[in-house]
């Protein structure tokens, strides 16, 4: 019953006992059961409402021109509702070789200074 379990439901009752008293208690309870029973009907009321209006929707018409047998076949095998494959599928990435730390990377020529002097060795004025 709600997931409650008897001790939490002895708590509940006991706490109730506290708050109300011992008088009020049964007059609370025979309200509260009252009260569940009236929501109980409401929903199941209303749950019948929502299943006799869909009842009594209508159908709609097939198409003009569709034949009722071929809506009643099946459709196809789930292997071939997928969709193919591209024709190109992409190639997964191969790894590129990295460098073993032990090689020691090349080292390059420093670009000479801008220190105005172009490479002849003279300088602009």
């Amino acid at each position: 019953m709600f997931g409650i379990g008897m001790q939490e439901l002895a708590i509940i009752l006991v706490v109730a006992l506290l708050v109300l008293g011992p008088r009020r208690l049964p007059d609370f309870a025979r309200t509260l059961g009252k009260g569940l029973g009236e929501f109980r009907k409401a929903s199941s009321d209303l749950r019948r409402s929502f299943m006799m209006e869909d009842d009594s929707r209508p159908t709609p018409p097939p198409p003009p021109g569709a034949d009722p047998r071929k809506s009643r076949e099946p459709l196809g095998q789930p292997d071939q509702l997928i969709a193919p494959e591209p024709d190109n599928p992409k190639k997964e990435p191969q790894p590129e070789a990295t460098p073993t730390p032990s090689a020691a990377p090349e080292k390059r020529e420093e670009a000479p200074a801008a220190s105005g002097a172009d490479e002849s060795g003279s300088s602009r004025d």
